[in-house]
Formats: C-alpha cells, sequence, structure tokens
C-alpha cells in the first residue's frame, strides 16, 4: 500500500511539473518578444471624455492641446493616442490604394490609430522612412497619414510608398502617406502586427483619442498623483483617469499564465516533498527491517556501495514507475492548457524529460540517507542483537 501511494503522489508530482514547466517557457518565450516598442518609463492615461461637454473635435482637441501642455514640462515627451497597444478596441475598414486594383487592398481590414503630440518619440517607436504625424499636422494642414511596416511591405514591396495616396473606407478619405514606422504588436506579444494606419488626430473627425502616454526619465509610478493634479487642473469634472505604467499593461498580458505557473509549481513542490518523505519512510523501515541482511552482507565482505545501491534501487524503481504513470498524465493534462502556451507544444519531450529528471533526483535524494543509515551500522553489534 505504501509503494503505491509514493507511486501516485510521484505521478501526481510529475504531472504538475509537467504543466508548470510548459508554462515556464511560454512565459519566458512571451516576455522575449520584441513589442515595437520600449515601454520602460512610459506612463499611460486612459481618460474618457463625455461627448456632451465635447461634442466637437476641435473641443476635445483643445482639451488634449491643453493637458499635453501641462504635462510637457515634467516629461521627455507627452502624446495621446486613440489606441495604445494591447488596449484591445481598434478602429479599422477596407483599405483603397490610389492606382491600384481593389482586389487583394479592399479586403483587408486596416486599423486606423489617431494620435497627438510626439506619440512616436514617447514609446519610442523607430520611424523607418520620411516622417510621423504630429502636432504640426493641425486641421487647416494637409491630411497625411503614416504606415507601419506590414502595410508597406505587403502593398508596396517594390515602388516607393511615400507620396502614395490612399483611404480607408468609412473612415478616412484620400490621404497622403508621408511616413512608415515599425511594427507593433497590437492584440497581444503573440499576436502578428496587422496592417495600421496612424493619422493626426487634430485631422480625424472621430475624435477618439483617450490615451495620455508620458516618457519621463524618473521612475513613471512617482508622477502618477502629479499626472492625476494636471488631469483634475483641466478639467476637475472629469471621471478619475485610469492611470498605469506601461510596463504593468504589458505585465499583464502574461498574467494568467503567470498565475497558472506558480500554483502548479507550488503544488508541485508539494507533491514531490510528500513523495521523497514517503520514500525515505520506507527505506528507513525497510532498513531497520532487514538490518540482520545487511550485517550479515557487511560481514562477508561487501562493499558500502553495493549496500547503498541495494537500497537507493529501490527508491529509484518508484520514482521511474511513478514518473512513467506521471508521463501518461501529463499528456493529458497539459492539452487543457493549450489555450495559454505559446511557442511550445502540450507534448512537448524536452520538458517532460526534464520532470522526470527532477522528480527522479528528489527520489534518489531521499534515498541517499537510509542507505548511508544502512551501511553506518556496525555489523557485529547487529548480528549480536539478533
Amino acid at each position: 500500500m505504501e509503494n503505491l501511494l509514493i507511486v501516485a503522489e510521484t505521478a501526481f508530482a510529475l504531472i504538475l511539473l509537467a504543466g508548470a514547466g510548459l508554462l515556464l517557457r511560454t512565459f519566458a518565450g512571451l516576455t522575449s518578444i520584441a513589442p515595437g516598442f520600449q515601454p520602460d518609463g512610459v506612463l499611460t492615461a486612459q481618460i474618457s471624455l463625455p461627448y456632451w461637454k465635447y461634442p466637437t473635435t476641435q473641443l476635445r482637441q483643445e482639451f488634449w492641446d491643453g493637458l499635453m501642455e501641462k504635462v510637457a514640462s515634467n516629461s521627455n515627451a507627452v502624446a495621446a493616442v486613440g489606441c495604445l497597444p494591447y488596449a484591445g478596441f481598434m478602429m479599422g475598414g477596407e483599405l483603397e490604394i490610389e492606382g491600384q486594383a481593389a482586389g487583394d487592398a479592399s479586403a483587408v481590414q486596416v486599423v486606423v490609430n489617431p494620435v497627438a503630440g510626439d506619440y512616436f518619440r514617447a514609446l519610442k517607436i523607430p520611424v523607418l522612412d520620411g516622417r510621423a504625424v504630429g502636432s504640426s499636422d493641425g486641421a487647416g494642414r494637409p491630411p497625411v497619414v503614416v504606415i507601419n511596416e506590414t502595410l508597406r511591405r505587403r502593398f508596396f514591396p517594390k515602388g516607393a510608398v511615400l507620396g502614395a495616396r490612399i483611404k480607408v473606407g468609412g473612415l478616412i478619405d484620400w490621404r497622403e502617406v508621408v511616413g512608415v514606422v515599425g511594427d507593433l504588436k497590437q492584440t497581444g506579444l503573440a499576436g502578428e502586427p496587422r496592417p495600421e494606419i496612424f493619422v493626426s488626430a487634430a485631422q480625424f473627425d472621430n475624435g477618439s483619442v483617450q490615451t495620455l502616454t508620458v516618457r519621463t526619465a524618473a521612475d513613471p509610478r512617482q508622477l502618477i498623483p502629479w499626472l492625476r493634479a494636471q488631469i483634475a487642473a483641466s478639467d476637475k469634472d472629469l471621471p478619475p483617469a485610469d492611470i498605469e505604467t506601461m510596463r504593468d499593461k504589458m505585465a499583464s498580458l502574461v498574467a494568467s499564465q503567470l498565475f497558472v505557473m506558480r500554483l502548479l509549481a507550488l503544488f508541485a513542490g508539494i507533491a514531490i516533498t510528500l513523495a521523497a518523505m514517503g520514500i525515505y519512510s520506507v527505506l528507513v523501515y525497510s532498513v531497520e527491517r532487514r538490518s540482520h541482511e545487511i550485517g550479515i552482507r557487511v560481514a562477508l565482505g561487501a562493499r558500502r556501495f553495493a549496500i547503498m545501491s541495494l537500497v537507493m534501487r529501490r527508491g529509484l524503481w518508484l520514482a521511474i514507475c511513478g514518473s512513467a504513470i506521471g508521463i501518461a498524465g501529463g499528456l493529458l493534462l497539459t492539452r487543457y492548457l493549450k489555450s495559454l502556451l505559446y511557442g511550445v507544444t502540450p507534448h512537448d519531450p524536452l520538458t517532460m524529460m526534464a520532470g522526470s529528471l527532477l522528480v527522479v533526483l528528489a527520489a534518489l535524494i531521499a534515498a541517499y540517507f537510509p542507505a548511508r543509515r544502512a551501511v553506518g551500522q556496525d555489523p557485529i553489534t547487529t548480528l549480536r542483537s539478533e
């Protein structure tokens, strides 16, 4: 019965270790992905402007211009944007390119993102060609757009893109492309960049700019009270802004994987500890029962290594049996983690092997001390006591 219990505990430990190992590799893979911008040192504030108080694009733009002017005194770069990376909601429409047949382009849903201020410098998004859009592109200026690298690579693989004219059905009319910027991971770290267009908020009737972005050389968390005060000074009737650092926003993207990984690792640690304690107890009891046999073996000249191997083999065998069952169970469990995984398959052999080795190592450590105790006995004393 004791042996069956130990095998079950070992198998359960390996199942949990397999799940924790897969999520650990997923977490490492996600956090190593380049998001396309530099999140460190950036503070964000999501602000909801009531339409009854700011019914026109001009009024909304005046609010943002005034707020950014206040914040600029204590920041390296300040901007506002309709949709931050990973925010979820994105406006989009069908793309049209002047001089190109509808076909492929019109079938693509392009993200349209209004920006105000120095957005690309605030997030350190690289400008690959031409220039960025910003405060200089006001309502009275010629309407322009900036596109991302994915859009250029797909629809302008050979020709020059600067000066081309594009529109997005239902959102923007014909506008000239004045720049190309690097891709952002809009939908999540594991998602592929979508074709994206940036427009000046002052030239965009929708007026959906709603998030302030502030880059600072100091710890952005220290600026949160000050930023709240600046927002209140701009309009004391606004609801409290949702303020957090960009790094915290990114951390939330892997929060579910991190939570499940920690939970599985905790239970795996408990299961391994219980299995190791069980192996230790069973082997100590076995050594006590076989002390006469061990004494005879030592008296007849058996080597210490042979005696230790005799004891440790049983612990190793229990761990191997448990690992075999655990691998089978792990293959079943990890299928349910598929939606949380990235860059690794649910049946990853390396993870299974690492978990098995850890279980076997714990068993060997637990078996070592009873084995030491067996060879440390005085055979003469043992035989006389019998």
